[in-house]
């Protein structure tokens, strides 16, 4: 029968602890390179034209979102004339009382973002609103995309005992891995790639740095 010594030394999965400290550290370089590139992405998003147009369609979009100073452009769909409710400082323009506060039906007013903070466009005769939500464009958010654990499945000779639970601590084991954890199986590689059994188990190295038994 095969034995455990001979297959780890034909499988890559095992790895002594000065090869498993480079893969850790090729990890960390590798996430770092992600996130200079998610950075970048990002910034590149923020550098659109800072006075691009909002178009709304009142009474259909119900959210809108900009900074200062960009031009946010409200179409009325609703059928019917819109009577602005007070804005507040979320847009530049003032809001007064007068004619001037109306949008017929079929209309569109160009506003302008104001401060930065939260509000709403409401009109005074019916219940729809259009929230409004000015961001501050100095601050970025930069989404990371998720660690995805890698999971590494080992495989030795089955020994004289006939348990798996016999396997050698020293078989197979990574710096800072559980020991045991194997399981009887079958695979084709042993016996010269005539198969038989093999005791198996399954390894997975996290974000956090640490291996663990899966499966």
């Amino acid at each position: 029968m095969t034995t455990g010594h001979r297959h780890l030394a034909r499988l890559p999965a095992p790895r002594p602890a000065r090869q498993l400290a480079y893969y850790q550290g090729m990890k960390k370089i590798m996430r770092f390179f992600v996130g200079l590139v998610v950075v970048a992405g990002a910034s590149v998003g923020l550098a659109a034209p800072a006075h691009a147009a909002h178009v709304v369609h009142l009474c259909s979009d119900t959210s809108v979102e900009g900074n200062p100073g960009q031009t946010l452009i409200l179409i009325n769909g609703c059928g019917r004339d819109w009577y602005f409710k007070d804005w507040g400082p979320i847009i530049q323009e003032s809001w007064n009382s007068s004619a001037s506060s109306v949008l017929g039906s079929g209309s569109s007013r160009t506003l302008t973002f104001g401060a930065v903070g939260t509000g709403s466009i409401s009109t005074f005769y019916f219940s729809d609103s259009l929230a409004v939500t000015v961001h501050d464009p100095t601050v970025k958010t930069v989404t990371y995309p998720p660690f995805v654990g890698h999971d590494w499945v080992q495989q030795v000779g089955v020994p004289a005992s006939g348990s798996c639970d016999d396997v050698s601590s020293t078989v197979g084991h990574w710096v800072g891995a559980p020991i045991g954890g194997w399981s009887l199986s079958w695979a084709q590689w042993i016996n010269d790639g005539q198969g038989g059994p093999v005791c198996t188990r399954e390894l997975q190295d996290r974000q956090d740095g640490t291996i663990v038994l899966v499966g």
